[in-house]
């Protein structure tokens, strides 16, 4: 016959075994966590982090910087991992060196130029050496000119000369960069969609060389006038004569080159335009023969510019006066 403590099940005991004394096993487990992790934070790690460059340059003097600096610094930290991991890039100050009396062509870097919280050590820098260029810093006075993009519309145009205030400007810059440059534009000013009429923009200037810069004012005012767009036309139109003594003209005909608004020059043609020479004055003087004589014109739209006429004047042949009779 089996004993009274035999007959508790398997799971009865194992679950006294787990549950007896609970919260003491509860506190061992959790110390003992404890003491694990602290041992495991208490060891020696490394790790990257990057740190901003923040360097102080010449900014007056015969000479500049023109070697780009790096923006960060990449440091490989030793420390113990718990502090490692705990710290973050934002918490490190950037680093300043100042270049405001440097001569030398390289600078160094060194571990005792960051800083750090205790018990991190700085392993390795890159870059620990800065190249650097100097050169001669020299000023400029350059004429300033417009730049325009986009396209206006067909019957338009951009008038000439557009005028630019102030028409000249000082820049300052590394001599191999501004001694080159003979004239500086401006932003492009866009011209899309604007219809006739005077405009003004203030812009500033057009993407300079890396190592020059403008010496006051960064804004220039642009004025400039939209138009319609001229165009050409050459008619040939007959000349005729004022006068009942003339006899033949030569030339006959006159060659006309206008100039003006597609709209002034729709339908004008040669009909348009009477050209004729004024005989009359002659035929009271009595006088024979050939004269030349100016060659006028009449029908000329407003807005429509004469650009030549050829001939100006034209050759005149007279009747011969009618005997007298007695």
């Amino acid at each position: 016959m089996p004993l009274m403590g035999e007959s508790r099940s398997p799971w009865l005991r194992l679950s006294q075994l787990v549950f007896e004394n609970f919260g003491l096993k509860a506190l061992s487990l959790f110390l003992a966590l404890i003491a694990f992790w602290m041992v495991r934070g208490a060891e020696e790690a490394q790790r990257t982090v990057f740190v901003e460059l923040i360097a102080t340059t010449p900014s007056r003097g015969q000479r500049m910087l023109v070697s780009e600096l790096p923006e960060r610094i990449r440091l490989t930290l030793k420390g113990s991992r718990f502090i490692l991991n705990s710290l973050r890039s934002t918490e490190i100050p950037p680093v300043h060196i100042d270049l405001s009396a440097v001569t030398a062509s390289v600078y160094h870097l060194s571990p005792d130029d960051f800083e750090l919280p205790g018990g991190v050590e700085v392993v390795q820098v890159e870059p620990s050496a800065i190249p650097l260029t100097w050169e001669e810093r020299i000023s400029k006075r350059l004429p300033i000119f417009p730049i325009f993009e986009g396209e206006l519309l067909p019957h338009l145009a951009l008038a000439d000369s557009p005028e630019v205030n102030p028409t000249h400007a000082t820049f300052e810059g590394a001599a191999s960069q501004l001694e080159g440059l003979e004239s500086v534009g401006t932003e492009p000013i866009p011209l899309y969609g604007l219809s006739p009429g005077r405009y003004e923009r203030q812009v500033g200037f057009a993407r300079l060389p890396s190592h020059v810069q403008p010496l006051g004012p960064r804004l220039v005012t642009v004025r400039f006038e939209i138009k319609q767009k001229l165009i050409e036309k050459v008619l040939n139109s007959e000349i005729s004569a004022i006068g009942q003594a003339v006899r033949e003209l030569r030339p006959s005909h006159l060659r006309i080159a206008l100039r003006g608004t597609d709209e002034a020059l729709q339908g004008l043609d040669a009909a348009s335009i009477v050209a004729y020479v004024d005989a009359r004055e002659l035929e009271g003087s009595g006088a024979t023969g050939a004269h030349f004589l100016p060659v006028q014109i009449k029908g000329i739209p407003q807005g429509v510019e004469v650009l030549s006429m050829e001939p100006q004047e034209a050759l005149v042949f007279l009747h011969p006066p009618t005997p007298s009779k007695r």
